[in-house]
């Protein structure tokens, strides 16, 4: 996924997710992180609208975006709207990564479990529980 640095593309996606009446979250960084949830319309929709209108200001070489899980079987949703959810590492130790905008996964593992999602953890990581 691209990282979602600038501040105006990252409005812009978390707004058209509302506009299309999609809830979740975008978690910047790297790696960046979307839940979308909504009714498969909504969420066709903004797919469309975020591949060609938002993604279009994007570096050619940045438009990376995997759809990893796609359940059609939801009956409640975990988010109310949709947020910018930053989760960036604190960890200042000599070991930590150099950059600014480095996700904790940590934190974003807890996050998901405080919403009874930790499954989702484990098909965006690939982890076994």
């Amino acid at each position: 996924f691209i990282g979602f640095y600038t501040k105006s593309i990252r409005t812009a996606f978390c707004e058209a997710a509302q506009d299309c009446g999609c809830t979740g979250f975008l978690m910047p960084g790297k790696p960046a992180v979307a839940a979308v949830e909504g009714t498969r319309k909504a969420i066709d929709e903004f797919l469309k609208i975020t591949r060609t209108d938002l993604f279009a200001r994007v570096p050619a070489a940045s438009r990376k975006m995997k759809l990893t899980h796609c359940d059609d079987n939801i009956t409640s949703r975990s988010f109310e709207g949709f947020q910018e959810l930053c989760l960036y590492t604190s960890d200042t130790s000599s070991q930590a990564h150099k950059r600014k905008d480095m996700s904790d996964l940590g934190l974003l593992k807890t996050f998901l479990d405080s919403k009874n999602l930790s499954s989702a953890f484990d098909l965006l990581f690939s982890t076994s529980s």
